[in-house]
């Protein structure tokens, strides 16, 4: 087989591969929304069934437990008509679920949030503009409305830009190439 033929197959699994992977992702972070979401609804921090609100040993904020996962609450995008779950802890393994909190929280204005760019995760950050509405809604129901004020593209090693707290939300994911990182800046709305 010549080398462009090898070249052509092995990009058709690579990308054949990564759509199974995104499909698989969005299907997870679906049913982690309706678990949290649900939760979040329910009256005073009970238990129900195997979710659990409960103290994160992290923060002191409250926490909802799915299937041995810890969720610090929802964002919601108003202007993509996209709302997703996110995680208290980041790890490679939980980013294949949903968002994930890199550091910080909302009280202490330097949350930052990080995500695949999966279509079905933070793939669709590049659409937002100067003015758009973000909101974190925590585990004990506090809901934090930001405004994106900046974006910017950063090196993939760049984490000191992306971690600096000088925002009270930083957002960030891969940009397609993955040498690149998308950074969305938000200060809350007034």
């Amino acid at each position: 087989m010549c080398w462009a033929c090898c070249s052509f197959w092995g990009a058709a699994g690579l990308t054949a591969y990564n759509l199974n992977e995104e499909l698989s992702a969005g299907r997870a972070s679906e049913a982690a929304l309706e678990g949290v979401a649900s939760s979040l609804a329910d009256a005073p921090f009970q238990a129900r069934g195997e979710r659990l609100i409960k103290k994160s040993a992290i923060t002191s904020e409250e926490t909802v437990e799915l299937d041995g996962r810890y969720y610090m609450g929802l964002i919601t995008f108003p202007t993509l008509e996209l709302q997703l779950p996110v995680q208290m802890e980041w790890s490679y393994e939980n980013l294949k679920t949903s968002p994930c909190r890199m550091q910080g929280s909302p009280a202490m204005e330097d949350l930052v949030i990080m995500g695949h760019n999966y279509r079905t995760h933070f793939g669709p950050l590049d659409n937002l503009r100067i003015g758009d509405e973000v909101s974190v809604t925590m585990g004990d129901g506090a809901t934090y409305v930001y405004q994106v004020g900046a974006k910017e593209v950063v090196g993939a090693y760049a984490v000191e830009d992306v971690t600096s707290g000088a925002w009270p939300l930083t957002l960030f994911t891969c940009t397609l190439s993955g040498r690149t990182r998308l950074v969305v800046r938000c200060d809350f709305a007034e």
